[in-house]
């Protein structure tokens, strides 16, 4: 009997111990973006979070895109700036208080093109999906249908 006794206790013991880790609760959870530049007849941009560019996110043409950057988890005012003559630039695209939340991946992306009405602006499309890896022989695919509308079309 003493020896059970001592077992359930060593046993929660272990298991008080193993709460309090934090390999499963980081200090800092993270999340995962990329950004996409798929808008025709934009020129060059630069991505914006929290009012700074992104580091290798200066000077993006269209069809590049970033690798997957790690952030932390949180609220994130999002922003794609037009690089136009004479290191002019104009916000195209913004993404205020987004929120990334942790252990997901973003693709954020810029599609359609530039509308010149008054203030130009593209359009923006955010994909998320967890950030954990399917399983065993699984895949995971994300697709986004995006064509472009004609101008003619727009100004009926």
């Amino acid at each position: 009997m003493n020896i059970i006794k001592t077992s359930v206790i060593a046993a929660a013991a272990l298991t008080i111990v193993g709460c309090g880790s934090d390999s499963d609760h980081p200090a800092n959870p993270s999340t995962q973006v990329r950004v996409t530049h798929a808008s025709p007849d934009a020129p060059f941009v630069e991505v914006k979070a929290n009012g700074s560019v992104v580091s290798g996110l200066g000077n993006v043409d269209y069809q590049q895109s970033s690798g997957v950057i790690t952030l932390d988890a949180g609220t994130y005012n999002l922003s794609v700036d037009a690089k136009l003559p004479g290191d002019q630039t104009v916000q195209v695209l913004d993404l205020a208080g987004t929120n990334l939340a942790a252990d997901m991946r973003y693709d954020v992306i810029a599609i359609d093109n530039v509308d010149l009405s008054s203030t130009p602006t593209i359009q923006g499309a955010i994909i998320s999906r967890s950030a954990t890896a399917p399983s065993g022989d699984m895949a995971r695919l994300s697709v986004l249908h995006a064509h472009l509308v004609p101008a003619r079309l727009t100004s009926i």
